[in-house]
């Protein structure tokens, strides 16, 4: 669905604007010095042709490679190489080896989606409620052919956080996911980013491996 960092270490650099790489090597540094992140965000999907519009709260916990995403009615866990899609309603879980180029946008890239394979250039830059927010358009380089054509980046130029992303697909598809709260460092065990059907009697598991 959606949802990694090497500092500064942009493979489009000389493609893109000096400006926001400077800044976009800031973000990195930091959410590159976080052990873990917590992050609460809402996510907005506006689907033109068919009228739709979405809007789901959720919430990811990332730790390097793993990650636990929950979003309303499904929670993923991820150890790094298993992927566990869990839907308590359906009292069904489905366990797949989790591929990590699936999707532009998986929970472990989301801050650091920028790394490679994009250029970017400063879109705008505006004030609101006080914090400056700098908007930084990242544009595929390397896979042209993909759904996404182009993501928009808002960023904190104070604080050197991701605020939102927008993602634009040649579908109309518009989807934005915004960051409610963060919280660094918070100490989870490995065991937390694995579906334990001990904890969750009676749920059936479908071994997609």
């Amino acid at each position: 669905m959606i949802l990694l960092l090497s500092l500064g270490m942009f493979q489009v650099q000389a493609q893109s604007d000096p400006e926001a790489s400077t800044l976009l090597s800031k973000v990195s540094a930091k959410y590159k010095s976080y052990s873990t992140t917590t992050t609460d965000f809402t996510l907005s999907i506006h689907e033109p042709e068919a009228k739709v519009d979405i809007i789901k709260k959720g919430k990811l916990y990332l730790k390097g490679a793993k990650f636990k995403l929950q979003v309303e009615e499904i929670t993923s866990f991820c150890d790094g190489k298993n992927i566990w899609n869990y839907l308590p309603k359906e009292k069904q879980v489905q366990v797949s080896l989790y591929d990590k180029s699936d999707g532009v946008v998986s929970p472990e890239k989301l801050f650091s989606l920028w790394e490679k394979d994009y250029m970017y250039r400063i879109k705008d830059k505006k004030n609101v409620g006080g914090k400056l927010l700098t908007i930084i358009e990242l544009s595929p380089v390397t896979n042209k052919s993909a759904s996404i054509f182009k993501i928009d980046l808002t960023i904190n130029a104070t604080s050197n956080e991701l605020v939102s992303f927008l993602i634009y697909e040649k579908s109309g598809t518009r989807t934005t996911y915004t960051v409610n709260t963060f919280i660094p460092n918070t100490v989870y065990a490995d065991a937390f980013f694995i579906f334990d059907p001990k904890l969750n009697k009676g749920v059936e598991l479908i071994d997609l491996r």
